[in-house]
């Protein structure tokens, strides 16, 4: 970490590690401007739903996405666990959310709070008029 950086200033690092064996290595060297950031001026530019991990899972996993947004600040989200047949077994969130980043955990229970069965569940993410799914395999 450099504490001692000033915005828009560009600063130029040559990076190297050591191993075990005494062995250094040195890499490319890459460049940094830090900018000032104000607050809410991060938005996300993506709509991406992450691979859940672990994945295969046994009693826990946990799920990131990123949404954005339409110009408002937060949009209507929708995290849900649906089973092969397509019943829907557990609503993880279904709330509105600030654009950005988000992480949330999946317990391998249903709505009503009951253990589920190992097998292969989706995994679905609605956000605005976009929707993104993916395969989680849960091992009891």
């Amino acid at each position: 970490m450099d504490h001692d950086v000033q915005n828009n200033v560009t600063y130029y690092y040559r990076l190297a590690d050591r191993d075990f064996n005494g062995v250094i290595t040195y890499h490319n060297i890459v460049n940094a401007t830090p900018v000032e950031i104000t607050p809410g001026a991060l938005a996300s530019v993506n709509f991406n739903l992450q691979p859940n991990f672990p994945n295969p899972f046994n009693n826990q996993t946990t799920i990131q996405f990123e949404v954005i947004t339409n110009g408002n600040q937060f949009v209507n989200t929708d995290l849900s666990v649906y089973n092969v047949a397509g019943q829907l077994v557990r609503k993880i969130i279904n709330k509105e959310l600030a654009a950005g980043y988000h992480q949330y955990s999946w317990d391998g229970r249903n709505d009503y709070g009951v253990a589920v069965s190992s097998g292969v569940y989706i995994l679905v993410l609605r956000s605005n008029a976009l929707m993104k799914t993916q395969q989680m395999v849960l091992v009891r």
